[in-house]
């Protein structure tokens, strides 16, 4: 099976720089990979953090992913992945006063015989997309948490004043606790990778209707320019595979 991959990313409209980073492309055995990162520690910080991720994502599949990988294979290649470029963030923010602090989201999939390997960590999302959307990552948020508590239904949680604030990152600690998961995906089912500035403008409904009409070459810059419109307060990423 061929697989297509599309992506699109943006400052917005209030940022004066686009910390957001996007990754992607195909390998031999009919395999498409992507990764998007959302930077933070401020304009010089978050930059680098998101491209150091992006960067070792990308030079590791270019040189260490193998097509016979089995599922378990590509489920370690992702979390040591994710490790190296914990190390990566964290050396440099270290070796920099500057950048003390920095740290950056991720989220990646690999998809392989119809399965979506996906790794994230922060509050970047993968959703799953055909004639339905269904959000397959949980956000590592503070507002995930309070709702997983009890404390916040998820319709407060899309406008409590904390919604931003992030329980986990790559770069921030020693060890990047990443989460992981395997999805089937039926034919013409499609992966949206995204920051949270777009999945905090536009509604799963938007998002869905714009993925549909457009299909995967178009929606994400469709997605980025409605993001836009209805005000842009944050950078914006979009990335399709399937």
């Amino acid at each position: 099976m061929s697989y297509k991959l599309s992506m699109c990313t943006n400052k917005g409209m209030v940022r004066d720089n686009n910390q957001d980073c996007a990754r992607g492309g195909c390998v031999d055995g009919g395999i498409v990979w992507g990764v998007v990162c959302d930077g933070m520690g401020g304009a010089a910080g978050g930059n680098i953090a998101s491209s150091l991720a992006c960067d070792i994502f990308e030079q590791e599949m270019d040189c260490s992913f193998k097509s016979e990988f089995s599922s378990n294979s590509i489920r370690d290649f992702m979390m040591s992945v994710v490790a190296k470029a914990n190390v990566l963030v964290n050396d440099r923010a270290n070796a920099d006063t500057q950048l003390s602090g920095m740290g950056t989201t991720l989220v990646a999939c690999i998809i392989k015989n119809n399965v979506a390997h996906i790794c994230h960590i922060g509050d970047s999302r993968a959703y799953r997309v055909m004639d339905t959307i269904e959000q397959i990552t949980v956000d590592h948020s503070m507002v995930q948490m309070l709702v997983d508590q009890g404390q916040l239904t998820p319709e407060e949680a899309k406008v409590h004043p904390k919604r931003n604030v992030i329980t986990r990152a790559v770069g921030i600690n020693d060890d990047a606790q990443c989460d992981y998961d395997e999805v089937y995906l039926n034919e013409d089912e499609k992966i949206l990778l995204c920051t949270d500035g777009l999945s905090g403008v536009l509604s799963e409904e938007d998002i869905l209707q714009i993925i549909t009409e457009k299909g995967i070459f178009e929606a994400p810059d469709a997605l980025v320019e409605k993001t836009n419109m209805l005000g842009g307060p944050d950078n914006v990423t979009a990335l399709i595979m399937g």
